[in-house]
């Protein structure tokens, strides 16, 4: 069920793309066929590995099939191969399980960038309301999972979150919603923009007139310049209005509670007015008197890293699909290291097992909270085929012996003492490689 529904996301996801290509294409197929082989084409992307683990390579099956399908089309008509070639895409990268979060801003960025062209790509007027409406609900998505992968990646469960982190998730909704207004109206073609224009004339035709000006010389009439998008046929609709003047309030009601909380912050704030007194203090001193400002010593330094490091979030990214490889731990060597350090690889090698079956670890567990992932996330998982037995020798030890494992682990961790014969009797019945 759960492959099912991220296929029908993928497809909702890539809807604009399809939309637009099936309106380049002019073929005399519905788009909801469209968004159904995209969901297809999803869900054989995901379920392809699983069905030929162990068989045949994934990899090489995968592309065959894509370029099977192209040949096909081609063969029947030339211009099936514009939406093929996509579905095929979009296969390929459904095998990535990439995160909700990408999933959103992809979705974002294909609506709004289709909303922008649709008139020159030859979309029909009334499918514009509906590109406007889901890039706003997969933004709100959006904002949702950053929230929530944010409170998880802090370990903040069972309600111990901070009020500062819970508004934080506020502002940033409030920020981005006045964003994502102010990119998607001015491809809406909306009729408010005039309404604006006559208030101000109204406006300014209310200011006192001084003496009148001189009449302009007149100037050669210039021939008129082409719109950069054609007109739609047909008008405005009815549906248009009421949603412009909806956003329009939305818009209204963001842009008050910024006002308010700017406020709030700083103009109703008397510690802010003492910092603005104190600072201008210290400035008129150093001015005149020559004395630069005593610097409070807070005793430690402020160090700050910032979080959009390239470099880190590349690594994750490619470390996330090739794990490092380990060398197999022997039981010579083992024994010679100390107590604690034997602990350490052996819960090191487990970990590495589980990596290597397709357990995704989590930093933010604790030792004795990976030990139960991993055994819950055996348990829910089919036990792999006999061929790899020795790479997944461990299963059976360590439902043995997880307990002792993760209490001795964590006093290694975390500073306390492990007793030889403690690590000798974890150590015995491990399934060493000979």
């Amino acid at each position: 069920m759960k492959l099912i529904l991220r296929g029908f996301a993928d497809a909702l996801a890539f809807y604009p793309l399809l939309l637009a290509l099936h309106a380049q294409a002019g073929l005399a197929f519905p788009t909801v066929g469209w968004i159904a082989l995209a969901w297809l084409s999803a869900a054989i992307g995901r379920t392809l590995p699983e069905m030929l683990r162990g068989k045949l390579p994934a990899s090489l099956v995968h592309l065959a099939l894509i370029a099977a399908s192209t040949a096909a089309a081609s063969a029947a008509n030339w211009r099936l191969i514009g939406l093929v070639l996509p579905l095929g895409i979009l296969s390929w990268i459904a095998r990535l399980d990439w995160a909700r979060t990408v999933r959103c801003s992809v979705a974002v960025g294909l609506h709004a960038l289709v909303l922008a062209a649709a008139s020159p790509l030859g979309i029909a007027a009334g499918a514009k309301p509906l590109l406007l409406a889901a890039g706003m609900v997969w933004l709100a998505a959006a904002f949702y999972f950053v929230q929530a992968k944010s409170l998880a990646e802090a370990g903040l469960h069972a309600g111990l979150v901070t009020r500062r982190l819970a508004v934080a998730g506020k502002r940033y909704l409030a920020l981005w919603g006045v964003i994502v207004v102010l990119v998607f109206l001015p491809f809406a073609g909306l009729p408010i923009w005039p309404q604006v224009a006559r208030l101000l004339r109204w406006l300014f035709s209310l200011v006192p007139a001084g003496e009148p000006a001189p009449e302009p010389t007149p100037q050669p009439v210039q021939s008129a310049q082409p719109p950069a998008f054609p007109p739609q046929e047909g008008g405005t609709g009815r549906l248009w209005i009421w949603l412009e003047y909806a956003l329009y309030v939305v818009l209204a009601a963001l842009a008050l509670v910024v006002v308010y909380r700017l406020a709030r912050r700083y103009l109703l704030n008397a510690v802010w007015w003492r910092r603005i007194a104190d600072r201008v203090t210290a400035w008129y001193d150093k001015l005149l008197a020559g004395r630069r400002a005593a610097e409070t010593d807070l005793g430690y330094t402020e160090e700050r890293e910032s979080l959009l490091q390239g470099e880190k979030l590349l690594g994750r990214l490619f470390a996330r699909n090739r794990p490092k490889a380990r060398r197999t731990l022997r039981r010579e060597e083992w024994t010679a290291m100390p107590a604690e350090k034997r602990v350490r690889s052996l819960y090191a090698a487990v970990l590495a097992e589980a990596i290597k079956e397709g357990y995704a670890h989590r930093e933010s567990l604790t030792p004795s909270e990976t030990i139960g992932a991993i055994e819950k996330w055996r348990g829910l998982n089919e036990a792999p085929p006999s061929g790899r037995a020795p790479e997944t020798a461990s299963r059976g030890w360590l439902a043995k012996m997880s307990r002792p494992l993760g209490e001795l682990y964590g006093r290694a961790r975390y500073g306390g003492r492990v007793k030889p014969e403690e690590a000798d009797r974890l150590g015995a019945e491990f399934p060493w490689k000979t």
